[in-house]
């Protein structure tokens, strides 16, 4: 049982250290790594547009809205919880 004095805050840092370590337990080492990969992968959300008129012109046959369902199921698991 953790000491009264200490706030949930407290509490739930020494966790993630305790569970992670003292690197990966940081809560601001978390913040950056969160920071760059989102940079990292944002770089495809805003280049879709380009890729997608050369896509409809590669692949003749296929629709427009299937080629969407590509750009929207990268949305939904780029952004999808992961929880242990």
């Amino acid at each position: 049982m953790p000491n009264e004095s200490m706030t949930r805050t407290e509490v739930t840092q020494d966790s993630a250290r305790q569970l992670y370590g003292n690197f990966a337990g940081n809560r601001w080492i978390q913040l950056i790594a969160g920071v760059v990969g989102m940079i990292i992968i944002s770089n495809y959300q805003y280049a879709f547009p380009l890729f997608a008129k050369g896509m409809k012109e590669q692949f003749i046959n296929v629709p427009y809205r299937q080629i969407a369902l590509v750009f929207s199921a990268f949305i939904l698991f780029e952004t999808w919880p992961i929880r242990k």
